[in-house]
């Protein structure tokens, strides 16, 4: 059933740790509403059925994005009780400055992703700053090309801040 597993053994977990005053948390990451913004017309919403019941029993959602969160509020209706909430990766956290600097040796910035929006390519030059001076970024595409527009602005942002860049398919 699209990947989610066996149902009988996901309410048994849910149903486990209510009857041991254990509480669950679902981690959202994806809902059929998000992905329709950039693929429209492309999923089964009802595949997402056992997912809805599901969160209706948890004690708390947790998103891998705040963009993840507000497209999971909107779409797990029924349960509105629920707190819904985000944590970011450690790149997109304060644990990136305890990481200590890179050697000179090691300056890069490795990008894997695919040539979808909705996987972030279309903003890789938006995460390009001062800080990044003298590093090669590296874009790897797990299928599909940069679009000219977006390579053009990663192009200019390595130009502004000082890297050197490659893609990789």
């Amino acid at each position: 059933h699209h990947g989610f597993g066996n149902p009988a053994t996901l309410w048994s977990m849910v149903r486990y740790a209510k009857q041991t005053s254990r509480k669950v948390a679902f981690f959202n990451f994806e809902t059929p509403n998000f992905m329709e913004d950039y693929f429209p017309n492309q999923f089964d919403y009802s595949l997402w059925n056992l997912w809805i019941e599901v969160v209706k029993k948890v004690d708390l959602v947790i998103s891998n994005s705040h963009t993840s969160q507000l497209y999971g509020r909107q779409f797990y209706k029924g349960s509105e009780h629920i707190p819904f909430d985000h944590w970011l990766t450690a790149i997109n956290s304060e644990a990136y400055d305890w990481v200590p600097d890179c050697t000179e040796r090691k300056r890069q910035l490795l990008v894997l992703t695919r040539a979808e929006p909705k996987k972030g390519l279309n903003i890789v030059h938006q995460i390009l700053s001062e800080a990044l001076r003298g590093f090669h970024l590296v874009i790897c595409i797990g299928n599909g090309t940069i679009p000219k527009q977006g390579e053009d602005q990663i192009k200019a942002a390595c130009q502004k801040f000082g890297l050197t860049y490659e893609v990789r398919v």
